[in-house]
């Protein structure tokens, strides 16, 4: 199962993008229950092509080159 994830600590909010979601949820619900965290909000959605383009050149379409 493909996972991305990132993490920034400044800001306390994370990002995860995996492949399969039904498969991928309950380990994470899981993992935040084992490590005792708080977690506050979660937002599940479905990859735009900005996010795909993103994830592949790591800039937004609109940035200048």
């Amino acid at each position: 199962n493909a996972m991305e994830s990132s993490w920034d600590q400044a800001t306390r909010h994370g990002r995860l993008v995996v492949k399969d979601i039904t498969e991928s949820l309950p380990k994470l619900l899981d993992q935040v229950k084992e490590q005792q965290l708080d977690l506050k909000n979660l937002e599940c959605r479905k990859m735009t092509l900005d996010d795909l383009f993103i994830s592949m050149t790591g800039r937004h379409l609109d940035d200048n080159p």
